[in-house]
């Protein structure tokens, strides 16, 4: 009897529970005594093959109230734990829980208790434990996925335990049958079905559906809109080589492909041949354009259109030549058309041909760096041999029959002398922490290469200027901000544009001081907890180098964002849908399922639902399974008065998707979330926008701190947008004069109270924002001229930062002196997310990386003291801030070496405080106070809200955000408080 029924009198043997619960096993666990209270459970605790949400019924005979928890080292009494879940059951009315049971990846099978302790209105008390073992279902893993190969390939199946594989490969039933695993030897274009059973007890898997595309031969770009024009040469071929049309056209290119969905297309108007690395071309003095599939192209005048297709295999075809001529006009042009020639061309042929054949040339070569020039005339083709060092400038122009051609100039620089290449300072020594080197050059457009070696590693080191390590880095002259914090040799040399080269340089570098914290004398530094050492009156500490961890390869065409829920990384394939990667072991991230939405752009974890936006639509999965998303709701972007194509990164903020919208800066849609116990449904209703600040502007970026979202709006720069009415955003400021010729904003980040924008010549601007409305600027940092800033993420004293070269450590703990710490030029990076100590790195061709970035601490240790008989301390942003009796003090700890205090506000009983935006929340007592933050260093008081008006004795603890709501928690209410009033 005394083990099914626990008396409130009971509580002078409390200290047996744990023995007691252990010691009621088997059937008494489920029986009941009349009149007594007892819990029945269904199904009964054994042995059950599902792998999903596990559903257990729960009956009592009298009304009590439950607690249960999952956890095995977790019990239900008391109920105020934080696994502990609480609920009610009514007598008779069987009760449904939901459980979520949760297994280490590649685990096969799992055993959790289900632990309940119930109490009826008469305070009769039963605990009762029943334990469940989960048998999972097979898990099929396919290498590589499917999608479009350029050669045939070599695809394994297997599963992750001992199971029988059914399978197909023309998209029918499976019906083959295979144990444990095979091998495919793809050489034809193939649908993949394949499903696996557990051999010991038969639970099956989810069918696997994979299409691979054999595609060998490149796509076919077709020219368009010459067809009224009269050809002139190469008429038997296609295209045909030259035409000429009596008035001015737009010729549109076209690709065609027999098997590939989508192709790019590269072309050039100015004689140069097209490159599919746009941004090395484009550095290199060419200019090359891409469109998706098709293309139009203006022609005003004379023009050479040289162009090709690549298709998404990575098929190329040969480059081809068009020229256009517009009106009667003969037409002249160089071959080569200009560049910049180095001592390897010398002597230098150049030819200038005419249409038609026989025309007559004249031409000018003039030497500017020599006030000197000569000219003459030829019949097509002319050749004019150049070897004088420095600009050789070429005009030149056909005459046919009365009529002539405009004049047209080529530029020819002779460059028979290698660069010169210095690092400074020239001393490369220092005494008081780590260097900040320059590789510079008297050359513009100078390739430098260079080697940082340890003095302690022998061997290091660079033997000619034609580096193919991946260690050493390069960037286009000057190169600032290398970090050279060890004792080091440091190599480098450097390439111009006309391929001369330097020698390798070396440099002796000698570091020593500034690391962390001073000490006194060697006594304050704990031996056992760092590798430091003490020598010469210094600390001297080696800084731990980023190290690759791991790799997941998602074969698609580039990682354009990433989002974690738990221990599982969901990232954006370009090209390849959604794939959610466990995380669960850094060294090997595995694929464990996808989402097929292959236009994706963008996705962000809300809960246990992940938001997918695409092209097209904006889509809602269940991921509380991850093995498994569902779809669970969707919206075309159409229904929410977005244009297709328009919209390109999304974010959540409470109960809203705020959607970067290009021309529409800033889109708010609202989610609805509907669940009972069998479904699970999400709408969308969009509530407000914005649209760009003219001129030309477009949301690349955004980021959100309280009611405020920064925009990276291309040509507009930086744009600063409330979001405190999501109805209603209002515009609070655009700040574009600190972009150069050309530049435009591509990527943002707040810390705040300051902001980070980068942009597509290397840049990264840093800002203030403390006083919104007036954006003020404080520094800047060039990491590459030329390159594109993807995404910059934000830790603490530094930024994390994604670009077309690699990803790169900047430390802003002094934002007017930013300085890259870490370089590594890994090759094209398009998103950086911040996990633990772990960087995951988005690649730009394809797959997730993990970079170990920060080693933990055995132990933490004091840096300084901020303020002391705190209540509460909290870290919005890089602002710190302490609560006490009497005030709120707001610090900002960039350097938490230093903090400095911003401001302080007075108060009665404060205890907590939110930061929101350009708003500050203080809860003092009964009474909540919403300042305005005039600018960030003053407040002024807005408005008091009295709770105790409400309910006595509130005594508000805690306040925090979730979207335009703010959530405040007293010791006896929470209330839900809407702050967009």
């Amino acid at each position: 009897m005394f083990c099914r029924s626990l008396s409130a009198r009971a509580f002078l043997v409390f200290i047996f529970v744990s023995s007691f619960v252990l010691a009621c096993s088997g059937n008494e666990k489920n029986q009941s005594q009349t009149g007594s209270l007892f819990v029945k459970l269904s199904p009964k605790e054994g042995v059950y093959p599902q792998y999903s949400t596990f559903y257990i019924t729960v009956e009592v005979n009298k009304n009590a109230d439950l607690c249960y928890t999952i956890r095995e080292k977790d019990n239900p009494k008391p109920c105020e734990r934080e696994f502990v879940f609480k609920t009610k059951a009514e007598a008779g009315k069987p009760l449904t829980i939901p459980v979520i049971p949760e297994f280490n990846e590649g685990a096969t099978s799992g055993v959790f208790p289900l632990k309940i302790f119930a109490k009826s209105k008469d305070n009769e008390e039963v605990i009762v434990v029943a334990r469940y073992e989960i048998i999972l279902s097979p898990f099929v893993n396919i290498t590589p996925p499917g999608g479009y190969y350029q050669k045939d390939i070599t695809v394994a199946i297997g599963c992750n335990k001992p199971c029988y594989l059914y399978y197909s490969t023309d998209g029918s039933e499976p019906k083959d049958k295979a144990e444990d695993g095979f091998i495919l030897n793809v050489q034809n274009d193939i649908v993949l079905q394949v499903y696996a059973e557990d051999k010991s007890i038969g639970i099956k898997s989810d069918l696997i559906k994979q299409e691979y595309y054999i595609d060998k031969n490149p796509p076919n770009t077709n020219i368009l809109g010459i067809e009224n024009c009269s050809c002139i040469s190469g008429c038997d071929k296609e295209p045909k080589e030259v035409v000429r049309c009596s008035k001015a056209v737009t010729v549109s290119l076209v690709t065609v492909d027999d098997k590939a969905p989508q192709s790019e297309i590269f072309w050039s108007v100015d004689g140069a041949d097209p490159h599919d690395d746009v941004a090395s071309f484009v550095e290199s003095g060419g200019n090359t354009y891409r469109a998706k599939d098709s293309a139009d192209i203006p022609i005003r005048d004379h023009t050479i259109i040289k162009f090709f297709s690549k298709d998404i295999a990575g098929n190329k075809e040969p480059v081809k030549t068009v020229i256009v001529l517009i009106g009667d006009k003969p037409f002249a042009y160089s071959v080569p058309q200009g560049g910049v020639f180095g001592r390897d061309s010398i002597p230098l042929k150049v030819k200038i041909y005419s249409i038609p054949q026989d025309a007559l040339i004249s031409y000018q070569v003039s030497f500017p760096d020599a006030s000197t020039d000569f000219s003459n005339s030829c019949q097509s083709p002319c050749e004019i041999t150049l070897d004088r060092e420095g600009k050789n400038i070429v005009l030149f122009r056909a005459f046919k029959g009365g009529l002539y051609d405009s004049q047209r100039r080529a530029d020819f620089i002779i460059d028979l002398s290698p660069p010169q290449v210095s690092l400074e300072p020239t001393s490369c020594f220092s005494d008081s922490g780590p260097i900040s080197g320059t590789i510079k050059s008297n050359e513009e457009k100078v390739k430098v290469f260079w080697l940082i070696c340890d003095k302690e590693i022998p061997g290091c080191s660079m033997e000619t200027c034609s580096p193919t390590s991946p260690d050493i880095l390069s960037g286009t002259a000057p190169v600032t901000n290398i970090v050279i914090d060890i004792p080091s040799y440091v190599f480098y040399c450097g390439i111009d544009l006309a391929g001369n080269k330097t020698d390798v340089k070396k440099a002796d570098c000698e570091v020593s001081g500034r690391y962390i914290e001073t000490f006194i004398n060697q006594d304050n530094m704990d031996e056992s907890e760092t590798d430091a050492s003490w020598g010469g009156g210094k600390l001297i500490i080696k800084r731990d180098s980023v190290v690759e961890e791991g790799s997941a390869d998602t074969q698609g065409t580039g990682t354009v964002d990433i989002d974690v829920y738990g221990k599982i990384a969901v990232i954006v394939d370009r090209g390849a849908g959604v794939k959610l990667i466990d995380l669960s072991s850094p060294a090997a991230p595995g694929i464990i399922s996808q989402i097929q939405d292959t236009q994706a752009r963008s996705a962000k974890v809300w809960n246990d639902i992940v938001f997918v936006l695409t092209n097209s639509d904006l889509n809602a999965y269940d991921i509380s399974n991850p093995r498994s998303p569902k779809k669970i709701g969707g919206v075309s972007l159409t229904e929410l008065s977005i244009p297709q194509n328009q919209a390109n990164q999304i974010k959540v903020w409470g109960r809203y998707v705020v959607v970067s919208a290009g021309n529409q800066v800033s889109v708010l849609v609202r989610v609805s979330h509907n669940q009972t116990t069998a479904t699970r449904t999400v709408s969308f209703q969009r509530i407000g926008g914005i649209n760009a600040s003219g001129g030309g502007a477009a949301s690349n970026q955004i980021d959100i701190f309280g009611n405020i979202v920064a925009v990276a709006e291309g040509s507009g720069g930086l744009r600063l947008i409330s979001i405190e009415r999501p109805s209603t955003p209002q515009g609070i400021t655009s700040h574009s004069s600190f972009l150069s010729s050309g530049e435009t904003a591509s990527s943002v980040k707040i810390f705040f109270p300051y902001v980070a924008i980068g942009t597509n010549n290397g840049n990264i601007y840093l800002m203030s924002i403390s006083e919104p409305s007036k954006v003020k600027n404080i520094s800047s940092i060039l990491l590459s001229s030329g390159i594109i800033i993807n995404h910059i993420e934000h830790v603490g004293r530094f930024l994390f930062v994604a670009d077309n070269q690699g990803i790169k450590i900047i430390d802003v703990g002094d934002v007017s002196n930013p300085y890259v710490v870490y370089q590594n030029n890994r090759g094209p990076s398009t998103y950086v997310y911040h996990y633990g100590d772990r960087l995951l790195v988005g690649d730009g061709n394809s797959g997730l990386f993990v970079f170990k970035v920060f080693e933990p601490f055995a132990k933490p240790y004091e840096t300084s003291v901020f303020d002391n008989s705190v209540r509460r301390i909290s870290l919005d942003g890089i602002v710190s801030g302490t609560s006490k009796s009497d005030k709120i003090t707001l610090f900002d700890s960039l350097d938490p070496f230093n903090p400095k205090e911003i401001t302080s506000v007075p108060s009665s009983d404060a205890y907590s405080y939110l930061i929101w935006g350009d708003k500050i929340l203080i809860g003092e007592g009964d009474k909540l106070n919403i300042y305005k933050l005039l600018p960030f260093s003053s407040v002024n008081l807005l408005k008091q809200l009295d709770f105790g008006l409400i309910k006595s004795g509130v005594k508000i603890r805690e306040i925090v955000s979730y979207g335009d709501y703010a959530i405040v928690a007293g010791e006896k209410s929470v209330f839900m408080l809407p702050l967009s009033d």
